[in-house]
């Protein structure tokens, strides 16, 4: 972008319980397509 260089769009998922605190957290998401199922089986097992 006008010469510098730039990191684009970042996604991120955090799963967050009833208490407030953080239970999963996924830094960056590779395949969007996949990652729905990949986060509801997260809460799935945690909750």
């Amino acid at each position: 972008m006008y010469g510098k260089a730039v990191e684009g769009t970042i996604r991120s998922t955090v799963v967050i319980g009833p208490d407030g605190m953080v239970k999963k957290h996924w830094p960056k998401v590779k395949n969007a397509a996949s990652h729905p199922k990949e986060v509801l089986d997260a809460v799935m097992s945690i909750f």
